[in-house]
């Protein structure tokens, strides 16, 4: 039939369809990255990467943990601002493990191998349709490189040159041999390292202690020498002239300064092995075996532990008040000489609470896939397990063998830091307790098939493509505990508690499918269908619709409507309780708007730490979304790419957990979260644990920008510019609740920010062997946690730039600047979110690095 087109499925699979090389896979956004461009900026390790995408952000990155929480050494990687959970990592379009400390439901990016990575593929589009549960927000897809015979070997060493520390080194090294068409086989296997040394937050201007003018107390009321507290007030017998780094007065009490103690940005050691083998059985039967090991050591330093509120002192101390001593008795109604008196101390002399964290991972894929006649297919056994290890290093110790002390007369309490004589810290090292405190394990086994074919020509507009597929997942979820050291430990700042071993299990079955149908030359429609059934949680059937038009040849127009389901992980629905402490808050029903205390306040309720429980949940529901895209892409001129793409996402009975300013502010809303003392109605414990919040709904925009221009004397010069325009991002706390907004402003109820604006721009010159590159880094400024102090946060803006030389024989030299103007991070009085002075979300405070690369291709 005249204007008919005859199309073969491809080998090439594209992120978002099960139908390879269909122009199907134009009518989703997807975005594509080489590893080459990322190299070029110096960049060294997954969450980089994907630090350069507008549409992407990072979570728990270098300076979020300051002593109040353990994070495990983890980094995750989010679409459209959601929590990662909502967003799928792949690997070759295989599920990764998943990292069992921080909930057990995203991949820890750290595993990624970034030296065998060829592109990574960036889906901005809901795919619970294809891929099942978590692919809610988008795709990201790592892909390695195939079939390659030869080799490189790289070695890039970093400095930061201002503050000192922070350097950075990477080493890798590549090698492939056989040509899967002449030899029948390939062989593939990459390794890299990846050192990336502390920065201390001592000396960081950006780090700020304390500025009650502008919304500042990072200060806490545990310090050394001890407060101790008589009825509603603590005296310190250092006050007024507190003094030091370490501490600040606060009429007769005084405050320690925590934030002097921890890095801003995490030592950590990484490391990864990939190998791939290909055989070709015959012309058109593949069999494949992979396996990826990762190891992440990551070290975590924070303040010095705190007695928190689990040490007395006794009258017949000889430091009680009033005794030989002891400090001058204070002048109070309520002082009782025959009573103990509460002692607010910091364990200085124990050093910082210092907390290793090991994680490991595991990933094996055996593939076979080929075609019998007209049908392609593909199936695979994945196996997938993920260790977290937590352990206790230094800085943790047992409060009741420290209460001891100070109640037996060996150690004085009210003893300034520097005037610890040797007996006593050598006797207060006594108390420490150190060791494996958690293991915490996800492992997974996978297996999946899926067919393809085309059926024919039935409108006129070309094949039509079919896929059908299945899968079968077994999952397993286990933590371990150490009651015993726990046990000793509670009280002095840990965050985990004892508790018993988990063991859950969770099977899943699934069917798919995906049609695409050229209806006309130019327009084609593509629908998806996915059946998924959770033994523990119920099924569910999730479709997918795209629309591809293509009325002239520089110009696709497409659309989508899709539908999402995120099951609660077994970490969200059985993960052990665990305590922390609150970053300084206050308590509404005591303090006022400056956290001055009120009338009959007890002592530990202004600017204080409170205890915080976090823990799964048995009785949460399932997540579902619905998402929608339009957009266009169009070529006006030659090597000219412009694309505009419109996405909105609507999420409902979204899993999360409650910030404690969020439940503090809401204290009639949530007052069965808040458990108080009996007896002085001080707050003894905020509960955040993990329930349906309610709905989300977001939307905005995505622009691209691609332009290389070859000219015969200058060499070739490129543009490129991605941008991504968040119009609404909104959520409630509870159901039905009241939407909040995040869009442009700090979301007190979730600690979380979603920029109206962020882009990269990047300017590529060429030119022989020569090559040079210029990016530039924005985020748009934002109205910050307590705006009455500090209206706004300003924009956050970085350039990079890097020049190189490549040799004939195979030698290659780069070197460069990241954050080259060294922009420091931007003020920011948030109270949540790692140091104060600045949001560790926002803003990168490595500051300006330098970096030198040679690299050898064989």
């Amino acid at each position: 039939m005249s204007g008919t087109t005859t199309r073969q499925l491809s080998d090439i699979a594209v992120t978002g369809s099960a139908l390879a090389g269909t122009t199907s896979a134009t009518a989703l956004p997807v975005s594509r990255y080489s590893k080459e461009q990322l190299v070029q900026q110096g960049i060294t390790s997954t969450e980089q990467a994907l630090a350069q995408i507008p549409a992407l952000s990072t979570s728990t990155g270098a300076g979020a943990a300051t002593g109040t929480a353990i994070l495990g050494g983890a980094r995750f990687a989010s679409l459209r601002s959601l929590p990662s959970d909502f967003t799928l990592v792949l690997l070759n379009g295989k599920r990764l493990p998943l990292e069992p400390f921080n909930g057990g439901a995203a991949v820890d990016i750290n595993q990624i191998p970034f030296a065998a990575i060829e592109r990574v593929e960036v889906l901005r589009d809901g795919a619970s349709a294809l891929y099942g549960s978590d692919a809610v927000a988008g795709v990201i897809n790592f892909i390695t490189k195939k079939n390659l015979q030869g080799g490189d070997v790289a070695l890039q060493y970093g400095i930061r040159p201002e503050d000192g520390g922070g350097n950075q080194r990477f080493l890798s090294g590549t090698w492939g041999k056989g040509d899967l068409e002449e030899d029948r086989y390939n062989i593939l296997a990459t390794f890299n390292y990846r050192r990336q040394d502390a920065v201390s937050a001592r000396g960081q201007d950006f780090v700020v202690d304390r500025d009650l003018r502008r919304g500042i107390d990072a200060t806490s009321s545990f310090p050394i020498p001890a407060s101790y507290r008589v009825g509603q007030n603590l005296y310190n017998p250092a006050a007024p002239d507190c003094g030091g780094r370490l501490l600040s007065a606060s009429g007769d009490n005084c405050r320690f300064n925590y934030q002097q103690y921890g890095n801003i940005v995490t030592p950590s050691d990484q490391f990864s092995l990939y190998t791939d083998g290909t055989y070709k059985i015959a012309d058109n039967h593949e069999v494949s075996l992979s396996y990826l090991y990762s190891a992440n050591d990551s070290t975590d330093i924070g303040a010095p532990g705190l007695t928190s509120n689990t040490v007395g002192l006794s009258p017949q101390s000889p430091f009680f008040p009033g005794n030989a001593q002891g400090p001058a008795v204070p002048d109070a109604d309520m002082f009782d000489p025959d009573n103990e008196v509460p002692l607010y101390y910091r364990n200085a002399g124990l050093g910082p609470r210092v907390t290793e964290n090991e994680n490991r991972y595991h990933h094996a894929v055996l593939t076979f896939d080929g075609r019998f006649e007209r049908v392609d297919y593909n199936t695979a056994f994945t196996f997938n397990q993920g260790d977290t290890e937590i352990a206790y290093a230094g800085g943790y110790f047992n409060p009741g063998q420290l209460g001891a002390l100070f109640n037996n007369g060996t150690v004085n309490p009210f003893t300034r830091f520097d005037d610890l004589t040797q007996a006593e810290r050598s006797a207060i090292g006594d108390t420490q307790s150190t060791g494996t405190v958690t293991d915490n394990r996800f492992r997974e086994y996978v297996w999946d098939g899926q067919l393809s074919r085309e059926l024919g020509d039935w409108f006129g507009g070309g094949q039509v493509a079919m896929a059908l597929g299945s899968q079968y997942r077994h999952q397993l979820f286990e933590v371990s505990r150490n009651g015993g050291l726990l046990t000793q430990v509670a009280g002095s700042g840990g965050g985990l508690s004892p508790a018993d071993p988990v063991s859950e299990t969770r099977d899943i079955g699934s069917l798919y499918s995906e049609l695409n149908v050229p209806l006309i030359d130019s327009l084609e429609v593509t629908g998806s269908f996915r059946y998924d059934n959770y033994d523990d949680v119920g099924d569910t059937v999730n479709p997918k619709v795209t629309l591809r038009y293509q009325p002239f040849e520089q110009l696709v127009l497409r659309g989508s409507y899709a539908e999402g389901f995120a099951a609660p992980t077994l970490s969200d629905l059985y993960d052990p309780a665990s305590t922390t402490f609150t970053t300084v808050l206050n308590d509404p029903r005591y303090c006022d708007e400056q956290g001055n205390p009120l009338g009959g306040a007890p002592a530990n309720s202004c600017n204080f730490q409170f205890n915080r429980q976090n823990g799964g949940n048995a009785d949460l529901d399932p997540q579902t979304s619905k998402s929608w895209t339009l957009g266009l892409v169009a070529t006006p001129i030659e090597r000219m790419d412009i694309g505009v793409s419109f996405w909105w996402i609507q999420i409902k009975d979204q899993v999360s957990a409650l910030s404690p300013s969020y439940v503090l502010d809401n204290a009639g809303q949530f007052a069965d979260n808040i458990v108080r003392n009996p007896d002085t109605d001080a707050i003894d414990l905020i509960r955040t644990p993990n329930f349906n919040l309610g709905s989300t709904y977001t939307n905005g925009v995505d622009f691209t920008f691609d332009y290389v221009l070859p000219t015969k004397s200058f060499g070739s010069f490129a543009l490129q510019f991605n941008g991504t325009l968040t119009n609404k991002y909104e959520f409630q706390s509870i159901p039905d609740g009241e939407y909040i907004s995040a869009e442009g402003r700090y979301a007190v109820a979730t600690d979380q920010v979603v920029p109206d604006w962020k882009h990269l721009i990047r300017l590529s010159w060429v030119r022989g062997p020569v090559f040079a590159n210029v990016t530039n880094n924005f985020f748009s400024g934002y109205d910050d946690f307590d705006p009455t102090l500090n209206p706004e946060v300003n924009d956050y803006t970085t350039f990079d730039v890097s020049t190189g030389y490549r040799f004939d024989s195979g030698i290659e030299l780069l070197l460069g600047s990241r954050n080259i103007f060294d922009q420091d991070p931007v003020f920011s009085n948030q109270p949540s979110v790692g140091f104060r002075g600045y949001n560790a979300s926002y803003s990168d405070p490595l500051g300006r690095t330098v970096f030198g690369r040679v690299s050898y291709e064989f």
